[in-house]
């Protein structure tokens, strides 16, 4: 595991930062091994990333799963989410 960036190659930085300027809808993650929700729930984050967890009702995300046909629908979410702030913004609450 590396904690430093000084400590990857040139090769593996410049791949992570091609990656970051991606959109979520840009990467392929078609060759990447599926993962349980309860492992990718169990990750760890870098504090201070901006990335929470959020309790979703499992009717919500069978839902969500349902209409995107995907298992881990979290960019649909976020989209549906975003849009519904931006109303809010709008239409502040008095």
């Amino acid at each position: 595991m590396f904690t430093d960036m000084d400590e990857m190659s040139a090769e593996l930085q410049a791949e992570l930062a091609a990656l970051e300027a991606k959109g979520d809808r840009d990467i392929d993650t078609s060759d990447a091994p599926e993962m349980s929700m309860e492992q990718m729930f169990a990750g760890r984050r870098r504090s201070g990333s901006g990335v929470g967890l959020v309790s979703i009702d499992p009717d919500i995300l069978a839902d969500f799963r349902r209409t995107t046909g995907q298992d881990d629908p979290t960019t649909e979410i976020n989209r549906v989410l975003r849009a519904y702030t931006k109303t809010l913004e709008r239409n502040p609450a008095e």
